[in-house]
């Protein structure tokens, strides 16, 4: 008769095994979720030390950190930083100002060295100027000399002249004939010299020319030689006046302007 395992302790075996199987699962399980709940743990940990960080940074909470006064300096040197890029900005605004007006100054320049440009161009293109004749300077006798204008003739002006010295002399001698019948008193107007002279001379005499430079009685006047009684109203387009002096000599003078 052969040996047979009853069949209850066959059971009785498999039931062991599930169970011890079962332990192993849930003692897995438990060291699993325990596992979790840690790296949950310091996930929490270093989310709690990055906040401190951060409210320290923000100046929260400054007691919770030795390094403040690094941070504060920091800060200080930032706004000072700011103020100077804020006066870099300011000064880099002048001068983009500046330099504009400089460039509307340059096109002035040029424009004016373009329009010089073209006079120069002109004055190149045209032809030279003459030379400026040169006077002729004439001379008479008596008188200084005169230099001719463009449009004089030498022969009719130095007759002219002569012409004038004659009529002067005319007047100097008509004059001395008056003070002579009057007492030594100079006539109020050349009409009254007209009677004394050549006939000739009084017709062709233009008396608008002539002035009486001194009237009354010769005692009143002072250095009588040199004082003039008779002259030309205004000088000529040469500079020339003629006179007549005290001592009857008749002269044609060059006058300054």
């Amino acid at each position: 008769m052969k040996f047979r395992r009853p069949a209850n302790e066959a059971g009785s075996s498999l039931a062991v095994w599930v169970l011890l199987v079962a332990l192993v699962a849930a003692v897995a399980a438990v060291i699993i979720v325990n596992s979790v709940k840690e790296e949950k743990i310091s996930a929490l940990g270093r989310e709690i030390r990055n906040l401190k960080a951060k409210t320290f940074l923000s100046g929260d909470d400054p007691k919770q950190t030795p390094d403040l006064d690094a941070i504060r300096k920091e800060r200080q040197e930032l706004a000072r930083l700011r103020t100077e890029v804020k006066d870099l900005q300011a000064k880099l605004q002048e001068s983009g100002q500046y330099l504009e007006k400089l460039q509307a100054e340059n096109q002035q320049i040029r424009a004016i060295n373009q329009q010089l440009g073209a006079q120069n161009q002109q004055l190149a293109a045209a032809p030279p100027p003459l030379p400026a004749p040169v006077a002729q300077i004439l001379t008479v006798p008596g008188l200084p000399a005169i230099a001719l204008l463009p449009d004089e003739d030498a022969n009719a002006v130095s007759a002219a002249y002569i012409a004038d010295q004659k009529n002067l002399k005319e007047l100097g001698e008509a004059l001395s004939k008056f003070v002579e019948a009057n007492q030594d008193v100079l006539p109020r107007s050349l009409d009254q010299l007209k009677p004394l002279l050549p006939e000739e001379v009084a017709l062709s005499l233009n008396f608008s020319r002539y002035e009486m430079a001194a009237t009354g009685p010769l005692a009143a006047l002072r250095n009588l030689a040199k004082t003039a009684l008779i002259r030309e109203k205004r000088k000529d387009r040469h500079g020339l006046r003629g006179y007549v002096l005290g001592d009857g000599t008749a002269q044609i003078v060059k006058e300054s302007e």
